[in-house]
């Protein structure tokens, strides 16, 4: 019911092109999709072995190298190489996605933002690398203190400026 009542609500926020706050009341006009400040969770990155047809801004954990990869028309490492989890679900088999700020969109992908003046704002929070006490391989973040973008590769944090 709850997974219905998500998915209603989605539907409605795409259906008027709205920004969508996860956690927030307030989002940021700039921002497509916001989370709450401080809240210690970061954005999972989807773990897989091969995207056949990448868009650039593609951000993925990759199982194979085991490093959380950007696609810019190539591919490029933004950690070292992490760790899998051995509980990390295998199946990579997603029939459809999820697109908000458009009705449609040719990118594949599971979650895709699409928007031509609104861009992801990521998580943010004090100190991510102290704060969040268990992260996933591929958490991705905003460090507000610093002032760097955090990524978790399932071994140490990496730091973006």
């Amino acid at each position: 019911m709850k997974k219905l009542m998500f998915l209603y609500v989605l539907t409605i926020a795409l259906a008027v092109n709205a920004q969508v706050g996860i956690g927030t009341k307030t989002v940021f006009q700039s921002s497509i999709l916001n989370f709450n400040d401080n809240d210690y969770r970061g954005i999972i990155l989807p773990a897989t072995t091969t995207v056949t047809t990448p868009v650039k801004g593609t951000l993925t954990f990759d199982r194979t190298t085991k490093t959380v990869q950007y696609f810019d028309g190539i591919w490029k490492s933004l950690t070292k190489t992490g760790e899998l989890p051995t509980t990390l679900n295998a199946n990579n088999d997603i029939k459809s996605g999820m697109i908000i700020g458009k009705t449609t969109s040719s990118a594949p992908g599971v979650l895709v933002l699409e928007s031509t003046t609104k861009a992801l704002v990521l998580p943010r929070m004090n100190e991510p690398h102290l704060n969040i006490p268990n992260p996933e391989a591929g958490t991705i973040c905003y460090d507000l203190t610093n002032k760097v973008l955090c990524i978790y590769n399932g071994k140490e944090w990496s730091f973006w400026q």
